[in-house]
C-alpha cells in the first residue's frame, strides 16, 4: 500500500503552466476592435523605435504564473489535488484496518470464509485505485479544458490587440529564442489587458467531486 501512495502522489504533483504549444505565432490577419479603453497605457511605438517593427516576444510561463485568472486557475487545480490527497489517504487507512482485521481472523475463519473476505477487500482496493485515478484524470481534463478556453476567448485576443497597437505581425514564445531585445518583449503588456479582461475564471468542477 505505501507503494500505491507514493504512486499516487507522484500522479498528483502539480506543476503550473499553460497547456500551448511552445511556439506560439500569430499572423494578424483579422484585428479585433472595440477594446480600447484597457489599451491606453499600452505604448504604440517603443518597438518600432528599436528597428524591428514586426516581431515581438511573450514568455508564456511568466503569464500563466502571473495574470491574476491563470493564477488562481492553477490555485483551483491545486485545492482539488489536496483534496483528492485527503480522501485517498482516509480510504487507504480504512483498506489498512480491513486487511488487519482479515489477517487476525486466519485461525479462526473457516478457508470459505477467508478466502470471502479476501476477495472482498482485493475488489474494494481494485475499486479505490480506479477511483483516485478517475478522478486524478478528471481534475486534469478540467484545468486543461478551462485553460484552453482562456487562451482561445481572451489571451490570444489580448495578444492580437496588443500587438496590432504595437505595429507586430508575429509573436513569438520568448522560451524558443536564443537572443531577445528587452524592448521586444510585450509579456507585461499582455499580463496587465488580461488582468482587465478577466480578471478571474472558474474551473469547472472535476466529474466525481
Amino acid at each position: 500500500m505505501a507503494r500505491k501512495n507514493i504512486d499516487l502522489k507522484k500522479k498528483l504533483t502539480l506543476v503550473g503552466g499553460i497547456v500551448a504549444a511552445v511556439l506560439v505565432i500569430w499572423g494578424i490577419v483579422s484585428l479585433f476592435g472595440g477594446r480600447s479603453s484597457d489599451l491606453s497605457e499600452i505604448s504604440a511605438t517603443s518597438i518600432t523605435e528599436q528597428g524591428q517593427p514586426h516581431f515581438a516576444v511573450i514568455n508564456m510561463y511568466k503569464i500563466t504564473a502571473e495574470a491574476d485568472a491563470l493564477k488562481g486557475l492553477t490555485d483551483q487545480r491545486k485545492a482539488y489535488a489536496e483534496k483528492l490527497n485527503a480522501e485517498a489517504t482516509r480510504r487507504e487507512e480504512q483498506l489498512m484496518a480491513t486487511k488487519k482485521e482479515i489477517e487476525s481472523k486466519q485461525s479462526v475463519l473457516s478457508k470459505e470464509a477467508l478466502q470471502k473476505k479476501a476477495g472482498e477487500y482485493q475488489k474494494s482496493l481494485m475499486d479505490y485505485q480506479n477511483d483516485m485515478s478517475s478522478k486524478s484524470s478528471a481534475i486534469e481534463k478540467s484545468y486543461r479544458e478551462t485553460l484552453q478556453k482562456v487562451q482561445a476567448d481572451t489571451l490570444d485576443e489580448v495578444i492580437s490587440d496588443i500587438a496590432k497597437k504595437k505595429g507586430v505581425t508575429i509573436v513569438l514564445n520568448s522560451a524558443q529564442t536564443i537572443l531577445l531585445n528587452p524592448a521586444l518583449d510585450i509579456t507585461e503588456d499582455v499580463i496587465k489587458v488580461m488582468n482587465k479582461r478577466l480578471p478571474s475564471v472558474r474551473m469547472k468542477t472535476p466529474e466525481g467531486f
